[in-house]
């Protein structure tokens, strides 16, 4: 159990068949197998609010683990807790103030096993305890089910662009300035407002929020530095950054137009890549990327195919995003 495992995982319990193993070569002189019931906690971390996170580990009984590098190995000694328990518990508000009181440390912080007599560890009776863990084990299935079927449904929609583009292999081709409007946005990327009133494009991933808005319409987002490539479909008022692309009065489909741009967006930017400069696209490449051309009713279709994968896989994130929030309220709240 290294504690990357720890940071690196959102659930509480981990299956042991994840963990690494140790070289023959490195293993330790003195060490503790871990049994059931044993709760390892990272005691570093460069983010302080994830000091002290903490794990227990399912499947022990068929396999061997032991503690490694920054990690706390705890064992009870009164049989006081059911298991994986104590994991939720270090989840919980209670013990995240007080890894955050007694975590050290300037840009590394870490947590003794010594300050732990400063913590007081809450618990009902086992049938209570058990209660609580079969609450969350049934709502990270949840989660498990659901990220599954978000998954199926973009390899569906992947498998299905692909052979949509290939049947188009033989249509004429035009360039995209031919079938929409392409200018950029105005703004510094520093414009944005904590509470705005309308979306502000830049190139990240992240959407974020400003006061006045510059566009009122249907329109494609592309990144041209920062998360280069990126693409984003948008409908309504909002602003853009200076290196963002904005394409509007399309002639075809958005969401066609958007489909093509996305099968050809890589190899227009390895090839400015290659020419010895950040990755970065320029207008004028960008705007010459070809665009089979079909008709406007062949577009329309493709367009709402794509729009009805595009709205199974947002309704999918957010039942998923709902399921998280309920089991992060609960985590924070049910250990008061």
């Amino acid at each position: 159990m290294h504690y990357g495992v720890i940071h690196s995982n959102t659930n509480e319990i981990i299956p042991a068949t994840i963990l690494p193993f140790i070289n023959d070569s490195s293993i330790p002189k003195k060490y503790t197998i871990a049994i059931p019931g044993d709760l390892f906690l990272a005691d570093t971390s460069e983010d302080r609010i994830d000091c002290g996170k903490g794990i227990e580990i399912d499947g022990l009984s068929n396999h061997e683990v032991v503690g490694g590098l920054h990690t706390i190995h705890i064992r009870e000694t009164r049989s006081l807790f059911v298991p994986f328990y104590k994991a939720l518990f270090t989840r919980s508000n209670i013990f995240h103030k007080f890894a955050y009181k007694y975590s050290e440390g300037i840009k590394v912080f870490s947590l003794k096993p010594s300050l732990f007599k400063f913590l007081d560890f809450y618990y009902p009776e086992k049938l209570e305890q058990q209660k609580i863990v079969d609450l969350f084990v049934d709502l990270d299935t949840k989660i498990t089910l659901v990220e599954q079927k978000i998954e199926t449904l973009k390899k569906y929609k992947k498998g299905i662009v692909q052979q949509l583009l290939n049947s188009l292999a033989k249509s004429s081709l035009i360039s995209l300035d031919k079938l929409c409007q392409i200018t950029t946005g105005k703004l510094d990327a520093n414009a944005q407002v904590d509470k705005g009133k309308y979306k502000f494009f830049t190139c990240a991933r992240e959407d974020f929020l400003i006061d006045t808005y510059a566009f009122d319409t249907e329109a494609i987002l592309v990144s041209g530095n920062g998360e280069v490539g990126l693409t984003k479909y948008y409908k309504g008022k909002f602003n853009a950054y200076q290196r963002t692309y904005v394409l509007f009065d399309f002639i075809l489909n958005p969401l066609y137009l958007k489909t093509c741009i996305d099968s050809q967006i890589n190899k227009v930017i390895r090839k400015e890549t290659n020419r010895g400069t950040m990755p970065y696209i320029k207008l004028s490449t960008f705007s010459k990327i070809e665009i089979p051309m079909i008709s406007k009713e062949e577009s329309n279709n493709i367009g709402a195919l794509i729009a009805t994968l595009d709205s199974k896989i947002n309704c999918l994130d957010l039942i998923m995003s709902t399921i998280k929030k309920i089991k992060n309220f609960f985590l924070s709240n049910l250990f008061i």
